[in-house]
């Protein structure tokens, strides 16, 4: 479910808003180029750092969009941008972050208010979006959609799950707003897409509740976070129900319930989504002229090609060859 860029640097500056895509080597340049957001990031393990940074300013409209990428843990102080509320959520269901005491994964929403503060460290590998609107703009898209309910369930907790069909919608919209970005006439679609991508994300989080509030009896939630774990860290390998029981110490039927009630799909379904999100990665991300998208898909486990692009286009907007080729 990774939704990303391939690297590239460039500042363009429009009539009605700007768009910064650029990649570093420093994480001191990074939070500076980072626009309306004031974040300090302290790098907390060695090596060669590396980021991105993917930004879309609309003053007018009065939205921001933007997608982090890092190589290396970091820790994040600092603030959203002032006036408008912020939602925040990983773009790939492998990684985390501890927010505020609390470790968020591929699934869950974090919502800041006009004033809300920010304190996270993030794990290796880490690819987070953002979007930030005006509480007036919300309003009146909650409206219109009949989502007026999500508004106020907003203000009972800071941490939303959504389930696994609903992030896709975001995730589906947000890419389509960036393919927007590329066409010679976009500007005049580019607000009612961005439109499109807050209704869905309204429309997820009228399907989930504060994650503080989801009925789950703790050994059940201990299994799922152990099963979750150990199918992110073996997904190239064959699912194994039994191993799985064996390692979280509950029923298959436990674990299934766990799964849908934490994230509405299976863990077969669960696992899915991981392939598809790393064969997404890789393909937005390669270089390689001679990239085989079918030698991609088998790496991990996908080897019905038919059946693969289908999936992959279902849960991405765009084929497997678009996803190579979108320099």
């Amino acid at each position: 479910m990774l939704y990303d860029l391939k690297s590239s640097v460039c500042l363009d500056a429009q009539p009605n808003y700007m768009l910064i895509h650029k990649g570093f080597g420093n994480f001191d340049a990074h939070a500076e180029a980072y626009r309306g957001w004031d974040v300090d990031l302290a790098l907390l393990s060695k090596g060669n750092f590396t980021s991105e940074l993917f930004q879309v300013i609309d003053p007018t409209a009065g939205y921001y969009f933007g997608r982090n990428y890092f190589s290396h843990p970091t820790q994040q102080v600092g603030t959203p941008p002032s006036g408008v509320r912020t939602f925040a959520f990983l773009t790939t269901l492998d990684g985390g972050l501890h927010w505020r005491g609390q470790m968020v994964t591929g699934l869950d929403v974090m919502v800041f208010p006009d004033g809300g503060e920010l304190f996270a460290i993030n794990q290796p590998e880490f690819h987070l979006a953002s979007l930030s609107v005006t509480d007036e703009t919300l309003r009146q898209l909650a409206e219109v959609t009949g989502y007026q309910q999500v508004l106020e369930d907003m203000d009972k907790g800071e941490v939303f799950r959504l389930t696994l069909k609903g992030m896709q919608l975001v995730l589906k919209e947000m890419c389509r707003y960036e393919a927007l970005l590329a066409k010679p006439h976009y500007s005049a679609d580019l607000v009612a897409q961005m439109d499109r991508v807050f209704i869905a994300l309204l429309r997820g989080l009228s399907q989930t509740d504060s994650r503080s509030k989801v009925i789950c009896s703790k050994k059940k939630a201990n299994a799922v976070r152990q099963a979750e774990c150990y199918l992110r860290a073996h997904a190239q390998e064959v699912p194994d129900t039994k191993k799985l029981c064996e390692i979280t110490g509950v029923s298959d039927r436990t674990l299934q319930v766990g799964f849908k009630e934490t994230f509405g799909v299976t863990p077969k379904a669960y696992l899915q989504a991981i392939r598809l999100s790393r064969v997404h990665q890789i393909l937005r991300r390669s270089k390689l002229k001679n990239l085989k998208i079918a030698d991609v898909a088998n790496a991990w486990g996908f080897w019905h090609m038919g059946q693969f692009a289908a999936d992959y286009q279902k849960s991405f907007g765009e084929k497997p060859s678009q996803s190579l080729f979108s320099d």
